[in-house]
């Protein structure tokens, strides 16, 4: 077919050829660095939820420090973590929630914990309060207080809102595990400061065992020499 064309048909056949082979490879690439970008945004986002789960429970940490410190020394001041804890639990519950919004199973777990929470600091906590002011003001006995304490600590329900909340760090821990590159590797945590090489400036570059040089319409003959080759 191709003696039937002239030298200039077959030096622009040629030339065709080679720049649908490049826009074929550049369309590869683009599909393969779009899919390896959206998989490492999923990543950020995924450490994101778990670095707020982290803070879920040291704000329930604190919220407990507090209370037991204002139990034993009836000090004001002791409540300070609590308080904080208090605040920063809101917050960083509002933050899983807003980033886990397309995940129906997340939600349904932080909003079991947000029931626990409440429940925790009416049935626990604000009795606590009451407790020790009432024993500060002399309403109510050391001894009665301890009683109080004793048959209810508020432990198994803070343990129980730590449950939950590894049951949505570990939820993320798999849909990271679950995530992997075009080439079937897994792909961990994101690389700080990371920024796209330069392209490559459209100059002969040398290499060890062979020689790039930008495409040009010089190299249509040999080209076409080489495709002349290929008996089929």
């Amino acid at each position: 077919m191709l003696k039937n064309f002239s030298i200039r048909q077959k030096v622009i056949a040629a030339f065709g050829a080679v720049v649908a082979v490049l826009i074929i490879i550049w369309a590869s690439f683009y599909m393969n660095f779009s899919r390896i970008v959206s998989a490492n945004d999923w990543n950020v986002h995924t450490y994101q939820v778990i670095d707020e789960s982290r803070a879920l429970v040291e704000s329930l940490v604190n919220m407990e420090t507090g209370l037991r410190g204002f139990a034993l020394s009836g000090d004001d001041a002791m409540l300070a973590p609590y308080t904080s804890g208090q605040a920063a639990f809101t917050e960083h519950l509002n933050k899983a929630k807003a980033l886990t919004s397309d995940n129906p199973a997340q939600q349904a777990r932080l909003d079991k914990l947000l029931q626990q929470e409440q429940q925790w600091t009416t049935s626990f906590a604000q009795t606590l309060l009451a407790n020790r002011s009432a024993q500060a003001t002399g309403t109510m006995t050391p001894e009665a207080f301890l009683a109080a304490f004793r048959a209810n600590t508020g432990k198994a329900q803070m343990d129980s809102m730590r449950a939950v909340i590894m049951e949505v760090s570990g939820e993320e821990q798999s849909l990271l595990g679950a995530r992997t590159n075009n080439l079937g590797q897994p792909i961990g945590w994101p690389v700080n400061d990371w920024t796209a090489p330069l392209r490559p400036p459209r100059e002969p570059m040398q290499g060890r065992w062979c020689r790039v040089e930008p495409l040009e319409e010089r190299f249509a003959p040999e080209l076409l020499a080489a495709n002349a080759l290929d008996a089929d």
